[in-house]
């Protein structure tokens, strides 16, 4: 027979285990609660901190406007010279793609491009 008796004792034990069950677990809970809690409260405290941070570089931002108020000018300026700077590269990009497909499509040894003619040996020496 392949049957296992179990004791009563083993039995006995294993009902032992499964009453001190609950409790481990209502402590774990519990645990995990004050744990929740815990984290909520240091989520506000740095919520409350970036709020914080906010509202000072606002009032910092505002204080240097104050001392110095084209200081916001020259920024769009920058900003502006800055975009300029992009479409001259984009143009710049453009050009040069013309260029490689009036090479490639041409055994020329001058191309024609916007203000003139370019020999093919100085659109390489550009290249390079």
């Amino acid at each position: 027979d392949m049957t296992e008796k179990i004791s009563s004792k083993e039995t006995s034990n294993a009902f032992d285990r499964l009453k001190a069950s609950p409790v481990k677990s209502e402590k774990r809970t519990e645990e995990k609660r004050e744990s929740d809690q815990a984290l909520k409260l240091s989520l506000k405290g740095v919520k409350s901190s970036i709020d914080n941070l906010s509202q000072a570089r606002t009032a910092i931002s505002s204080l240097a406007e104050e001392r110095d108020p084209g200081r916001k000018q020259v920024a769009e300026a920058n900003e502006e010279s800055s975009r300029a700077s992009v479409r001259d590269v984009e143009r710049a990009a453009d050009l040069a793609k013309e260029i490689a497909r009036q090479i490639t499509q041409s055994g020329d040894t001058a191309i024609q491009v916007q203000g003139g003619n370019l020999s093919v040996r100085s659109v390489f020496a550009l290249l390079r």
